[in-house]
């Protein structure tokens, strides 16, 4: 579950802004308050099958924003990059040609 947790908060910062207002809710009330399926459908007078389906349709609208958009995966490669260079740095293993190189790519792929 802590898995999971991590997935939809970091699809969550990503993406939420896209999400419409019940699925963003949904998502709030369920992975990041600790609610119940029941305890949002008092909340939202919806039923518990309605909460369900929201959460996975929000769920399914994350995935789908980064399936499509890729800033997750992305961020990651210029993350993994960036500690490249820096650790090439630290250890003055590159001339400063070669670094500013590979600075000047990571910065074209942003």
């Amino acid at each position: 579950m802590l898995e999971r947790l991590e997935e939809i908060g970091k699809l969550f910062d990503y993406y939420s802004n896209l999400l419409n207002t019940k699925h963003k809710e949904v998502l709030e009330l369920y992975y990041f308050q600790d609610m119940s399926l029941g305890e949002i459908s008092e909340i939202l007078n919806v039923t518990r099958q309605g909460v369900f389906d929201l959460l996975k349709r929000a769920e399914n609208n994350l995935q789908l924003y980064e399936k499509n958009l890729g800033l997750i995966e992305k961020n990651k490669r210029i993350m993994a990059d960036l500690e490249s260079v820096r650790d090439r740095l630290i250890n003055d293993v590159d001339g400063k040609e070669a670094l500013i190189s590979d600075i000047e790519k990571i910065i074209e792929s942003m």
